[in-house]
């Protein structure tokens, strides 16, 4: 009996395996993996035209897509520097540097000064969590109940609106902390306008 109730938890742990051990081992092939991505975006674009429906599934996956896409832009510890930027323009908290004071690059502590940007969401969960949701979209296709009768144009407008808006106040942050979300040639520090600090070069 016993063996009979450890069956079914041994094969779903086994299949959980397999899967992870697979996933893991796509991590190095950035581009196949994106391309992969696109190709099953554009499978979901053409079965929805073609089927001409489906609107509220597309809706969501956009909203979704866009939700971790925003994660994707924004630091890992966004929290910890908003909280360091009202601080300091409250007065709780002085800047430990002139801001017109140049770097040396002999200092510790102006080495010290630079951190890697570190994202909410790093890019391969952003793949990853983006190519489940557009195959569980194009799976969703296949049900008609689905199918939820809506004017579409009006979701459309709605969905643009919201990412000119979330998109609009994402810059803004990147503007007001300086910080860059994709990798340049020159260093980037973010979250150093709280401590009164430039960019280095």
């Amino acid at each position: 009996m016993e063996e009979g109730e450890n069956y079914l938890p041994n094969i779903y742990n086994k299949l959980i395996n397999t899967h992870n051990y697979y996933i893991d081992k796509t991590t190095l092939y950035l581009k196949t993996r994106w391309f992969l991505l696109l190709i099953l975006l554009i499978i979901y674009i053409l079965r929805v035209y073609y089927v001409t429906g489906f609107y509220v599934v597309s809706y969501a996956l956009s909203i979704f897509l866009l939700n971790l896409f925003l994660r994707f832009l924004t630091p890992h510890n966004i929290e910890e520097i908003y909280e360091q930027y009202e601080n300091e323009n409250n007065g709780l908290l002085l800047p430990m540097k002139q801001t017109n004071e140049p770097k040396n690059e002999n200092n510790l502590d102006d080495k010290k000064e630079f951190r890697p940007f570190l994202r909410k969401l790093n890019e391969f969960k952003f793949w990853l969590y983006s190519t489940r949701a557009v195959l569980i979209s194009i799976l969703c296709t296949f049900f008609p109940f689905l199918d939820i009768p809506v004017f579409w144009p009006l979701l459309l407008f709605y969905f643009i609106c919201l990412f000119l808006a979330t998109m609009k106040q994402q810059i803004k942050n990147m503007i007001k902390f300086k910080y860059l979300p994709f990798n340049t040639s020159t260093k980037q520090t973010y979250g150093s306008i709280a401590r009164g600090s430039k960019t280095t070069k």
